[in-house]
């Protein structure tokens, strides 16, 4: 019984086939290459925005819970989170934000995390099992517009149920 694999025409086909499969792997490199050649020569280092501010409710500052930024169309870019502490939080170049529009969430920081804030962090911080009005949460209408290269400050009040 011959074997298919040691024919003598079985060879030949086999070279021809991993030829084009090495030409292939060739040519996709040889795109891949001209690819990032041509995006990375044309790429703009877009501007971040950065920004700062403070929180309240009941005219007090407020602290353990978080803002959260999420971008609205047209804006581009991540979403971000920051602390509150002592009433003032602060979103930095490391937030990769660009500029434009936000919606500005608050959210309670979990109690099992409240117990681990800090005393010098500390002032005004909310009681364990404390939550956000949803309206400041989950059904938040509330926008900040930041603008890269200027200096973004906002002042949020907030009421907790």
């Amino acid at each position: 019984m011959k074997s298919f694999l040691f024919s003598p025409n079985a060879r030949p086909r086999f070279e021809r086939q991993w030829q084009s499969l090495r030409s292939l792997q060739r040519l996709s490199l040889i795109s891949a290459g001209l690819v990032l050649a041509v995006t990375g020569c044309n790429r703009e280092e877009r501007p971040v925005a950065t920004g700062s501010g403070s929180v309240k409710a009941d005219e007090k500052p407020v602290s353990g819970i978080i803002i959260s930024l999420q971008p609205l169309p047209p804006t581009t870019g991540p979403k971000a989170t920051a602390p509150v502490f002592n009433g003032k939080f602060e979103f930095g170049e490391q937030a990769n934000l660009h500029g434009g529009k936000y919606r500005v969430r608050f959210t309670a920081l979990p109690s099992s995390l409240l117990s681990q804030v800090p005393p010098e962090s500390s002032e005004g911080i909310i009681a364990p099992g404390q939550s956000i009005h949803p309206d400041y949460d989950v059904n938040s209408t509330e926008t900040w517009e930041l603008k890269p290269g200027e200096e973004n400050t906002a002042d949020f009040e907030v009421e907790f149920q």
